[in-house]
């Protein structure tokens, strides 16, 4: 329940032994960060990995009811803006579309723009949920757990119409 403690504890470096961490956070859980908040984001190499406005709505409101707020995009923007300052250039921003489009060229470019060895094990994995996955996993990370690898993304034409109330929000 302390941000500040654990980003001082366990996000500004990799665990004993391991040369990389990776940290996947959405953009409005860094709210209440004091201490550390310059330090998490002028430290590591950072990337936005979003997802088509119209296909994020229709998830959210499958599982609850989605508002601009729950939606992060105003956060999204504090943090591209944030890191673009720190850096003096934008951090790249990855259509999660891509990824499933050319998971292989994706993975690769994001790599070497991160100074990251590319393997062939980053396009698969074994299904299932995992440890650290949190108390949400079976409301979010259903389809993650029931697959082994990125699947295609739906053709251009075939995007499921937003559903019913979500029109102004989006």
């Amino acid at each position: 329940q302390d941000g500040d403690r654990v980003v001082a504890s366990s996000l500004l470096s990799p665990p004993e032994g391991k040369a990389l961490l990776y940290v996947k956070h959405i953009a409005k859980m860094r709210v209440g960060l004091q201490t550390h908040q310059q330090a998490l984001m002028g430290s590591g190499k950072h990337f936005l990995l979003v997802r088509d406005p119209r296909e994020m709505l229709n998830s959210w409101a499958s599982v609850l009811p989605p508002s601009l707020h729950e939606t992060c995009f105003p956060a999204l923007i504090e943090v591209f803006s944030e890191l673009r300052s720190l850096n003096g250039v934008p951090p790249p921003v990855i259509d999660a579309n891509d990824i499933r489009r050319d998971p292989e060229g994706m993975i690769r470019s994001l790599c070497t723009h991160l100074g990251v060895t590319f393997t062939a094990d980053m396009l698969s994995w074994e299904p299932g949920p995992r440890q650290w996955d949190g108390v949400w996993a079976p409301w979010w990370y259903k389809n993650t757990h029931s697959c082994s690898g990125f699947a295609p993304p739906l053709p251009a034409g075939d995007a499921k119409p937003l559903k019913e109330g979500l029109q102004e929000l989006y």
